[in-house]
């Protein structure tokens, strides 16, 4: 079969190491990026639409750094959002300490308040 390169335009004669490449279609979904793939010379597949001829591996490798530099890179999923800070002990609500039999923080909060000294965020004593 006579043909011509697609990378560099050289004609194809009886020297081995031609290849061919062509893009798959991404399964009818147009948002999806093209996928190119290549195999060895056969004289079935040359001869198929769309089938690209390339006489060596140095014009392959052109075709597919063309075919990279093209295709957009895929969007980067949306950052999860940060997880709130870590709440602060005197943004907490009081509630019903078994302790001292009224609204604290309490158990072990309570006493690491009662030895802190601290107050409630709305400014009262513990």
């Amino acid at each position: 079969m006579r043909c011509k390169c697609d990378g560099c335009g050289a004609w194809k004669g009886e020297a081995n190491g031609w290849l061919l490449g062509a893009y798959a279609d991404a399964h009818g979904d147009a948002s999806l990026p093209r996928v190119l793939g290549f195999c060895r010379w056969d004289d079935r597949v040359a001869k198929l639409d769309g089938v690209m001829h390339l006489c060596g591996e140095m014009c392959m490798q052109k075709m597919l750094s063309e075919h990279l530099a093209e295709t957009p890179v895929a969007e980067k999923p949306a950052a999860a959002p940060e997880p709130p800070p870590a709440p602060d002990a005197q943004t907490y609500e009081p509630i019903e300490c078994e302790y001292c039999g009224t609204h604290c923080y309490g158990g072990a909060e309570h006493i690491a308040r009662v030895e802190s000294g601290d107050r409630y965020s709305d400014g009262g004593e513990i």
